[in-house]
């Protein structure tokens, strides 16, 4: 560092931001999300299997704050494992917790289709609510 001079803090551009498997299950543990116990498939496209490789940063840090806002207990049923919505989506199983913060806290929009749900914060990250699932499109920083 020259005299004289400041150190500014750098902003991080998450967008392009991508975590693999491993990390993504490190940070979801220590978070106090739930897994299923055959999670450590990593990148396999199987039903059974739910995987975080390529998760976007961003998904795990809203997962985060849905985890810290609502005190509810969350447990991960889909992630990246059908290269769907390349990253910004997220499945989370049905809870009665978690299903009134989010009633509760988000608002209502039109029922996309086959009955579900939808809602959506006010950043614009969607929940839908389908018959097993809860559907979560991070798109927005949280």
């Amino acid at each position: 560092m020259i005299l004289g001079t400041t150190v500014s803090n750098p902003v991080i551009d998450l967008t392009d931001c991508k975590m693999t498997h491993t990390e993504a299950v490190a940070q979801v543990i220590l978070m106090g999300v739930q897994m299923p116990s055959d999670s450590e498939c990593g990148g396999e496209t199987t039903i059974a299997c739910v995987s975080l490789e390529q998760i976007n940063c961003d998904s795990i840090g809203c997962l985060r704050q849905l985890k810290m806002n609502s005190q509810c207990d969350i447990t991960i049923t889909a992630g990246t494992e059908t290269n769907d919505e390349d990253g910004y989506k997220i499945g989370i199983a049905l809870d009665s917790c978690i299903d009134t913060y989010i009633s509760n806290t988000f608002q209502n929009v039109e029922e996309p289709t086959g009955g579900t749900t939808q809602y959506v914060a006010t950043n614009g990250n969607t929940f839908t609510k389908e018959t097993d699932h809860w559907s979560i499109r991070f798109t927005n920083y949280c």
